[in-house]
């Protein structure tokens, strides 16, 4: 059904022109180098009126730093500011990103590639609309896992899916809580394998024990007075909502504390059956590299949830709209012996 979901919105998505840009890099934040979005809403309506599909004229794709050497705050070249527009607005939308040089010249897509290979991932809030997406990640098996594992209230701050086509470009390593960070760190990632992975289509790769390491980064958005209304000054429920405030606001990492980079032979690869679900702690560094199977992909859908009780900074990239919350999961029945019986 996930996948049936994504294959009807493929079918009916008619990407619009727009001018492309790729820099050469192929691992931008996970965000593509070139972004779009759709005009066909996931099956049902969104469950609040903030929540909605994209507008059919995208703005000039932003850029972000590699996160293997991100830009910190305050050292920026001068130069016009990146339009970030897109990105910030994907946080209750089903926006679609696409796969560095996925357009030609004329800003339509290579000729050739499909729909699938030119799709990097739709994200970030397709949880908010009724449909298979919304009915994994409200089910009982969802919320039995977090609880299980210590979480008092666990709110889904955004879910994406990936489409990962044959020998498309993986995703630099990173910490989950570098891009949804709570006071204290709650962030926790599960990874619904959707297609077998392993080293030939680019599986998951995890550094062993860094989930005990500091968060060494943090996306944040700049250029915006705080304070005025996000949820930096409550829980992350109290008021998930910062956006709304008249600035040009853009990204840029901080960065929290000096570390060595690792080899890559210090990571793991994880093999994973189409099924299988990966939950990961925010603070294990992980990364994909390209698939060399020429036909195989690896689709998977990814749902990151936080504590309700922690603090959500003001400055976090992902805001939803004021007076939107995040969603929280129902704690399910404690009949089950097990939270993994079911998985």
């Amino acid at each position: 059904a996930l996948r049936g979901e994504m294959d009807r919105m493929l079918n009916e998505w008619a990407p619009p022109l727009m001018n492309g840009s790729d820099d050469g890099s192929s691992k931008a934040l996970d965000s593509g180098t070139a972004t779009n979005t759709h005009p066909v809403a996931p099956t049902g309506p969104p469950l609040s009126p903030m929540a909605s599909a994209s507008s059919l004229r995208p703005p000039q794709p932003p850029m972000l730093r590699e996160q293997g050497s991100p830009q910190a705050a305050g050292t920026e070249k001068t130069q016009a500011p990146p339009d970030h527009s897109f990105m910030l607005n994907s946080a209750t939308k089903a926006s679609f990103f696409l796969e560095p040089g996925a357009l030609d010249g004329n800003g339509a897509l290579q000729p050739g590639m499909s729909k699938r290979q030119a799709v990097r991932k739709v994200a970030h809030g397709i949880h908010l609309f009724e449909g298979p997406w919304r009915d994994f990640v409200q089910s009982p098996k969802v919320a039995r896992v977090a609880h299980a594992l210590g979480w008092r209230r666990p709110a889904v701050v955004q879910t994406l899916y990936r489409l990962a086509s044959a020998q498309a470009v993986g995703v630099d390593r990173h910490q989950d809580s570098t891009t949804l960070y709570t006071e204290p760190p709650s962030c926790l990632g599960m990874w619904l394998a959707l297609e077998d992975a392993d080293e030939s289509n680019g599986c998951l790769r995890v550094r062993r024990g860094s989930h005990r390491e500091p968060i060494r980064e943090r996306l944040v958005r700049t250029g915006c007075e705080q304070g005025d209304g996000g949820a930096g000054d409550e829980g992350a429920n109290e008021d998930a909502g910062g956006e709304g405030r008249d600035c040009q606001a853009r990204l840029v990492f901080k960065r929290l504390v000096n570390a060595t980079r690792q080899p890559d032979d210090a990571f793991s690869p994880l093999q994973t059956s189409s099924g299988d679900l990966l939950v990961m702690h925010g603070a294990l560094e992980h990364f994909s590299e390209r698939g060399q199977d020429p036909r195989r992909s690896r689709e998977s859908l990814q749902v990151h949830i936080v504590e309700a009780g922690a603090k959500w900074p003001a400055d976090n990239w992902l805001q939803y709209p004021a007076g939107m919350r995040f969603d929280e999961l129902t704690p399910p029945p404690t009949s089950k012996p097990s939270v993994f019986s079911e998985l």
